[in-house]
């Protein structure tokens, strides 16, 4: 089971539903009714699937987030990066307010 594919062991239970259903004949002639097995594996299967689909989706929904976030603070800071130029510009490089307001933008 451990060099198997996360993929490969969503499959397998699969695998063994066709089994069943090619050898039912068979395995019911020797006592075994697989039928509950069958149900219970295609359950399973269906779980692990719906279960995958949602981890996809949430990567995909995690890296949606990421890049918007992103871009929100980038324009925050563009935009605050902005206003101390045009504060500097207004009051003069030199001025105490602009000496802070270079400092901050600068840590």
């Amino acid at each position: 089971m451990a060099s198997l594919t996360e993929e490969e062991k969503r499959e397998f239970p699969r695998e063994i539903i066709e089994i069943l259903d090619a050898n039912s004949v068979e395995l019911t002639a020797a006592g075994f009714d697989p039928a509950a097995l069958k149900v219970e594996l295609t359950t399973l299967a269906d779980d692990a699937d719906a279960k995958e689909a949602a981890q996809v989706n949430a990567r995909a929904a995690q890296a949606t987030a990421t890049a918007e976030s992103q871009a929100a603070t980038t324009a925050g800071y563009l935009k605050a990066s902005d206003s101390v130029e045009l504060m500097v510009g207004l009051l003069g490089k030199d001025h105490a307010l602009s000496v802070i307001l270079r400092q901050l933008r600068s840590e």
